[in-house]
């Protein structure tokens, strides 16, 4: 047979020693565990470090640089807390669920500004977070930013387009039921949304090597407008409607695929509003029609800006500022019932201009130059 003997089997004494051994064990174990989740100080750069008590944070403000920040947060209080980074009514971050004598970490990417913490529960007294513009101040745009940017110009793009196609479609159907009114409005319209495009229209006559020249859409309608607008003007407006319905199909295509340099968006919106505002001092063209092109042009201006916004506010908040406040200006004038008196005129001269020289100042906040990003890098998805 095969049993134990007695004589072979543990001793009770073993058997305790054994059994104290294993709850020894657990219990370095747990104790571990417990540890590396309480407040200790460890190598390295921890970040911020809050503690939360019944009575709120300490330290009830903290100021930070801009950029990504690491925050420790410390529970002292008697009962699980959470803690959060708000901006106005945003959560921007938070920790929920900490308990009592632990800690959790978080990081969030802050723009300079002035922010809450929350510190416990609803009715614990909050705190405030400063957020400063870094000394070195953040880094550049990515590549993958400038591209996401030039995506979404083209987008952009080639809704405009669309719009064009329609705005001109409904020109020619005015030309051909002969209706003046309708014909000189939908001319206005579709002078409006051509000059909306007048950034890629111009960009692509460069590249054609006939910078010099207007784009042929701007020819055509400028044909158009002295049958219109003209009353001893010999203008076929039929064969001028038929002529740029035809531009317009051959450019499309070459538009929609046009390669563009980053810094090619806001120099050549000041540009634009350069050549209008220089236009307009020396050229005497009749008010209304000045204004239509303005119109679209700052139109086209407010697509760039809106697309450069998330570069801008985290690296160069003031030249943001400096645009968004020329650029409501401007469109403040356009809007005025009275933009065709001279005063009116005179003052869209001078928020033109101020909107182009704020403009200039994108690119060196943004270090973007020509040539910085290959076109090819536009290439849409």
């Amino acid at each position: 047979m095969n049993d134990v003997s007695a004589n072979d089997a543990p001793s009770p004494r073993l058997l305790r020693i054994a059994l104290l051994l294993s709850l020894l064990l657990l219990l370095i174990a747990l104790a571990l565990f417990t540890l590396s989740l309480r407040v200790t100080t460890f190598g390295g750069n921890a970040g911020q470090t809050v503690t939360v008590t019944s009575d709120g944070c300490h330290p009830q403000h903290l100021e930070v640089p801009a950029g990504r920040r690491t925050f420790t947060v410390v529970n002292h209080s008697s009962r699980a807390i959470e803690w959060e980074i708000i901006d106005g009514v945003m959560v921007l971050a938070e920790r929920e669920n900490i308990a009592p004598g632990l800690r959790q970490t978080l990081s969030a990417d802050l723009a300079p500004g002035h922010y809450t913490m929350t510190c416990g529960l609803l009715s614990t007294p909050g705190g405030t977070l400063e957020v400063v513009a870094s000394a070195d101040g953040p880094p550049p745009p990515s590549t993958a930013d400038i591209i996401g940017v030039l995506a979404e110009y083209r987008v952009s793009t080639i809704l405009q387009l669309r719009e064009l196609h329609q705005r001109i479609d409904t020109l020619a159907a005015a030309i051909s039921d002969g209706d003046n009114e309708a014909m000189r409005h939908a001319w206005l319209a579709a002078r409006r949304s051509e000059r909306q495009l007048a950034l890629v229209l111009d960009l692509l006559a460069e590249q054609d090597g006939d910078s010099s020249a207007d784009n042929p859409l701007s020819a055509d309608l400028q044909q158009l407008e002295k049958g219109l607008f003209e009353s001893n003007a010999s203008v076929s407006t039929t064969a001028a409607i038929n002529r740029l319905r035809e531009n317009l199909e051959h450019l499309t295509p070459p538009l929609k695929a046009l390669s563009i340099e980053p810094s090619q968006l806001a120099d050549t919106s000041a540009g634009l509003l350069r050549h209008w505002h220089d236009r307009q001092r020396s050229a005497g063209e009749p008010a209304a029609l000045a204004v239509n092109d303005l119109a679209g042009l700052t139109h086209g201006v407010d697509s760039v800006v809106r697309l450069l916004t998330p570069l801008l506010e985290p690296r160069a908040p003031d030249v943001l500022q400096q645009v968004r406040a020329a650029l409501s200006a401007l469109q403040a004038s356009l809007a005025d019932d009275t933009t065709t008196g001279t005063s009116a005129i005179q003052r869209l001269n001078e928020r033109s201009l101020a909107l182009a020289d704020a403009l200039t100042g994108i690119n060196p906040a943004l270090d973007m130059h020509a040539s910085a990003t290959p076109p090819e890098a536009a290439e849409s998805p």
